[in-house]
């Protein structure tokens, strides 16, 4: 996993979910106050259909770095014109009427099991592609 990769890597990684309980989780008081000191903040691209990812985004300090990750990532270029603190967004791009990935979803299956229906793939903000981030990534 991600985690386990930064982990590693001796990154450190506040992470925070609303729906999930876990040691690992921080307490959900205490997210405005990361995000809002964050230099890099690394989001599920779910966000953006949950509601959570205006406040964030709002709350996040204009220099910050956002990652969205995610296979419902919005793949096109207007989401970098409204929200310019996007420098990457990690999704997927599915078959046209492969409708296996809708019945994974309407059987309230999750990610894993429509991983082999998709192709990932990643899109970055065309006015930051030679920034540190870049530079990270390729490491």
């Amino acid at each position: 996993s991600l985690v386990e990769k930064f982990k590693k890597e001796h990154i450190p990684l506040q992470i925070f979910d609303k729906t999930e309980e876990d040691e690992i989780l921080e307490n959900m008081e205490n997210q405005i106050k990361a995000i809002s000191t964050a230099d890099i903040i690394i989001l599920t691209s779910t966000s953006i259909f949950n509601n959570s990812f205006n406040e964030i985004y709002k709350n996040s300090k204009a220099e910050a770095s956002i990652f969205m990750l995610g296979p419902s990532g919005i793949m096109h270029p207007a989401i970098f014109i409204h929200f310019p603190k996007i420098k990457w967004i990690f999704g997927a791009r599915f078959a046209k009427k492969d409708f296996r990935v809708l019945d994974c979803i309407k059987a309230g299956k999750g990610t894993r099991s429509f991983l082999p229906y998709m192709q990932k793939m990643c899109y970055a903000n065309p006015s930051n592609v030679m920034t540190t981030e870049t530079q990270m990534l390729k490491k």
